[in-house]
């Protein structure tokens, strides 16, 4: 797989005219019923009706999901090295940096300020040395 999901998004329920893609957080209106939208989600394995991660030991758990004003993270790294956490929209942009360093191997705890994130839905994606998970976070 190409490490995207690729979504096709009817607006309304009318016969669709066109497509558009889109770039921004938010549908744009127009002439085209039918959008294109192309969301980043890892190193994807296999898709169907949710993603498939590449098998790790390392690990993460988001709560409460969902979230209105904050969110906890706890993740696990196994091996030391570099830790990536982004967080995405659901057009696909990266709204988020969470880290970008080194962290020994153990289990970490991080607080997530959502007063920045409109309501909807993000992909949280954390990278390590052992591959990449990706989780929903809803914020209300």
């Amino acid at each position: 797989m190409d490490g995207f999901v690729h979504l096709i998004i009817q607006k309304d329920g009318s016969v669709g005219h066109g497509v558009s893609t889109t770039t921004t957080d938010e549908i744009q209106s127009g002439s085209a019923d039918i959008v294109y939208v192309k969301i980043p989600v890892g190193d994807v394995s296999c898709l169907s009706t949710g993603v498939n991660e590449t098998a790790t030991s390392s690990s993460f758990g988001l709560y409460p999901n969902p979230a209105a004003d904050a969110a906890n993270m706890t993740f696990t790294v196994a091996n030391k090295g570099n830790v990536v956490i982004r967080v995405f929209n659901v057009t696909g942009q990266m709204v988020d940096q969470l880290a970008n360093e080194t962290f020994a191997a153990g289990t970490f705890n991080m607080n997530i300020n959502l007063a920045k994130y409109k309501p909807g839905m993000y992909m949280v994606n954390m990278t390590t040395v052992d591959g990449t998970s990706t989780q929903k976070l809803i914020v209300k």
